[in-house]
């Protein structure tokens, strides 16, 4: 056409969001208005070419890109009227002509005449999609009404497109159109499109640590993902080892130009101040709002900022927040270029966070002056709070710390060697209590939250690492030395949520030494006396020793430990000790044969606790639902479980997706998808060994190896295997084996004839640890094979009956779990009794019973 702002632009990046944002806009074709708001570098533009160079079906296509020229009513008629097709050259003509009379005639601003025609053209039209780029340039009102005049008359053949940073001033006047509206949250990446799209420019693929770092720094901001990559390509921006680092802080800065010219000089100063004093926070209501503003208009302001794409976001809580790259520049230039009025900004803000409870975000502020007293005050002052954080929270707070004044405070150095245990970084938290004892005096140390000696919790980190080491001597005598400096176990176990509320195991996890069972069965067997009361720390002893006893095969005696921690659980409604126990009580059911029993057991605590568990608690129900679904054999909905997760096998911020993973690996050996679960199951093994979680390693390599099997690897298939019996004849592992049995017995008995005719795949003790499991499984199989048995002999209804009994309930129980009459019940019982041959429930039961 000539006019560059009639063309259609080229991607300006090879878009990762391109396919999953096309895909919806073109399900959604039918809509005849669809506006795309986000603030600049989200890929609105690119979104819109894409849309508008492979339109869904055939029609005419329009484009215009608008800038400030284009607030004169009658160039901005003008532009429409050449956006008309080619073919429509005589209409266009007669349309310009009718314009340039109208101009002459009609003093108003839009001349009315030539948009009536205008519309009438449009409306010949067969299909037509007019696009708009860059709407924010519109701020003249004529403007807004002639585009929502066009809109608002426009046929059903007619669709409009606009991309604007700004919302646009119209759309609530066109609701009664249900308008598509894609903002940010639609356009920013995803982690894994975010590693995907760092793989493609880097040639490199970002550790696990490495992406959520990143992505909780760009949450998915196109614009700042190209400014690492170009500066990472370039050498300027290296990627930190830990999140204390400067590397990713120097990331807002490098975006400077696009923040002071694109975002804050373009607003007038009143809204400049506002933007200013609200970064300090990390979030704000409207009443924290108004205190840092000290501006009575300070709501109209607030609305400005989101209505105007400048990075501010309001959540369904009304809680306001920055992005964190547009927050930090904010911040830095506010301490630097006002420092007399920022350090009062930011004094009203820790009073305001500490007296709302906000002790962490109190903390930050505190940390950035720095006042490192006023920090550790805050930080213990509600040591209830600190501990029922998520973890990477707490230990982003306590790497803040410099290493001096983190060996100089006892305290904090405690706490930062707990919570370095507890995710496995036993080395770190080693170092922090070296330090600290090193400058330590003689004498008492004391504990201000709970008034305890100090060194009683020093010794029993160290003893979590000694066990952690699998040193159960040194372990068990630090943890004498514990109970002696602190009178018992110390308050910080009994009376603080110290455990993972969402956490699948805590065997496998560090209350249980990440697997240790010889370890936590010497730790729990020696604390279990010293714990009295229907608190967490029994709870948690109790389930400790049931998943140990579960995984030797001990199910008797693992069912009494698990139900006694649920019921505790129960009691104080922690879901931290109801979901584990819950899950190994569904795998010990299942073992058992009660299927139905397991089944209850999931939509039981499903329904008790799903609503208390957030996200990631779901997502490992949902998990323990997809094991079950596999052992039913339901393969459509094991397919349909598998979907929903896609993407590379990750533990962020800590190990409790795990659970999911391996499930994952699991429905991948089920659903015969070989070659993808190989890649899968290597690299979720990889990550397990990096961390030194035995038990999961073990499990995965046990899984991969039915898979190189099935693929006809047996080389790489006995290697897998090896490394799964090395670690479980280590630690006395028997369920882990024996729940996948069907999967691996081909594989395991291959394994000991190929030792037997001397082949040097097998040590004598691995294929006597292989002879002791496939024995174990044969006494598993004739309890099996009697229960099939017995199910030929008896009526569905008997068969149900049957299951009960073998789980010891009473008649009364049975008829109420069967919702039937109890008369049936003992009609049901004396049938059973005479086809199978028994003299009641209790032959029943042992006769049956797995």
């Amino acid at each position: 056409m000539g006019n560059p702002k009639l063309e259609i632009p080229r991607p300006a990046r090879s878009a990762v969001l391109g396919g999953r944002c096309l895909k919806l806009l073109k399900n959604e074709a039918g809509r005849p208005l669809t506006t795309v708001v986000a603030p600049i570098g989200y890929g609105k533009t690119t979104l819109l070419g894409m849309r508008a160079a492979s339109p869904a079906g055939r029609g005419t296509v329009g484009w215009l890109t608008l800038d400030t020229d284009d607030n004169d009513v009658r160039r901005l008629l003008g532009l429409l009227i050449e956006m008309l097709p080619p073919a429509n050259e005589e209409a266009r003509l007669e349309l310009l002509l009718s314009l340039q009379s109208e101009s002459k005639l009609d003093p108003m601003p839009a001349p009315s005449e030539t948009l009536e025609k205008l519309l009438r053209a449009l409306n010949e039209l067969e299909e037509v999609c007019l696009f708009f780029d860059r709407y924010e340039a519109i701020v003249n009102e004529d403007a807004h009404r002639l585009f929502e005049t066009l809109i608002s008359r426009s046929g059903r053949r007619v669709r409009y497109f606009f991309a604007s940073r700004e919302r646009l001033p119209f759309a609530a006047n066109l609701r009664h159109l249900h308008p598509l509206t894609v903002t940010h949250e639609h356009l920013r990446l995803t982690p894994e499109e975010t590693g995907e799209y760092v793989r493609r420019s880097l040639a490199r693929r970002l550790e696990d640590e490495e992406l959520e770092r990143l992505d909780r720094l760009a949450e998915g901001w196109p614009l700042a993902l190209d400014a690492f990559v170009s500066s990472s390509a370039e050498g300027t921006l290296l990627f930190p080892r830990r999140s204390s680092d400067k590397g990713l802080d120097e990331l807002p800065f490098r975006l400077n130009d696009v923040f002071l010219d694109n975002v804050l000089n373009r607003q007038p100063e009143r809204l400049r101040r506002f933007l200013l004093r609200t970064s300090v926070p990390d979030s704000f209501d409207a009443e924290l709002c108004r205190l840092l503003t000290e501006d009575e208009a300070s709501s109209e302001l607030l609305q400005q900022g989101i209505d105007r794409g400048l990075f501010l976001f309001r959540d369904t809580r009304g809680r306001c927040r920055y992005h964190p790259l547009f927050r930090s520049w904010l911040h830095a230039r506010f301490r630097e270029s006002e420092k007399e009025k920022y350090a009062q900004v930011r004094e009203r803000a820790i009073r305001w966070l500490e007296r709302n409870g906000n002790i962490f975000e109190a903390i930050r502020l505190a940390l950035l002056i720095p006042d490192y007293d006023r920090a550790e005050a805050l930080l213990l002052a509600d040591i209830g709070t600190t501990f029922s954080a998520p973890k990477p929270d707490v230990l982003d707070i306590l790497q803040r710390f410099p290493d001096a004044e983190t060996t100089g405070r006892p305290s904090v150095a405690m706490l930062y060697a707990w919570f370095l245990a507890a995710e496995h970084r036993i080395s770190a938290a080693e170092r922090a209590l070296d330090g600290a004892e090193a400058r330590m005096e003689e004498g008492p140390f004391v504990f201000p939250p709970t008034g305890e000696d100090l060194r009683g919790y020093f010794a029993s980190i160290r003893s979590r690492i000694a066990y952690l080491r699998r040193d159960s001597e040194r372990g068990m005598a630090l943890m004498k030395r514990t109970e002696e400096l602190l009178g018992g176990p110390g308050l910080l176990y009994s009376q603080y949520n110290t455990i993972d509320p969402c956490g699948s195991s805590l065997l496998n996890s560090d209350a249980g030494h990440w697997g240790a069972i010889d370890q936590t069965v010497a730790m729990c067997e020696y604390a279990e006396p010293l714990w009295n009361g229907e608190n967490q720390g029994y709870g948690i002893i109790q389930i400790l020793l049931g998943e140990c006893r579960y995984e030797r095969n001990e199910l008797d005696s693992a069912e009494s430990g698990l139900q006694k921690g649920r019921r505790i659980g129960l009691d104080l409604m922690d879901t931290g000790l109801i979901l584990p126990a819950s899950l190994t009580l569904v795998s010990l059911r299942w073992a058992r044969g009660e299927r139905q029993a397991a089944r209850v057991m999931l939509q039981e605590t499903t329904a008790m606790i799903a609503g208390r568990i957030g996200a990631a608690g779901r997502e490992t129900l949902a998990a323990c639902d997809a094991r079950l679904l596999i052992r039913e054999n339901r393969a459509e909905d094991v397919n349909a479980w598998l979907r929903e997760r896609s993407g590379e096998p990750r533990g962020p911020g800590g190990f409790g997706h795990l659970y999911r993973e391996l499930t994952k690996l699991r429905a991948f050996v089920f659903l015969g998808h070989f070659r993808q679960g190989v890649d899968f199951g290597e690299r979720l093994l990889h990550l397990c060994e990096s961390w030194y979680l035995r038990a999961h390693a073990a499990e995965a390599a046990l899984l991969l190896s039915v898979l190189y099997e099935r693929s006809g690897d047996a080389a790489t298939a006995f290697r897998r295997l090896e490394t799964a019996l090395d670690i479980g004849r280590g630690e006395g592992y028997v369920r882990l084996f024996l729940d996948e049995w069907e999967l691996a017995e081909t594989l395991v008995r291959m394994y000991v004839k190929r030792r037997s005719s001397k082949e040097p795949y097998s040590s004598p003790p691995r294929a006597a640890y292989c002879k002791l499991l496939a024995q174990a499984a044969d006494e598993r199989r004739f309890a099996s094979d009697s229960l099939r048995s017995a199910r030929r002999q008896l009526t569905a209804k008997e068969y149900e009956v049957l299951q009960t009994l073998i789980e010891g309930r009473s008649n009364p129980a049975i008829a109420d779990a069967l919702n039937i009459r109890l008369e049936t019940v003992k009609t049901h019982c004396r049938s059973i009794y005479k086809k199978l041959g028994v003299n009641g429930r209790k032959e029943a039961a042992a006769k049956f019973r797995p």
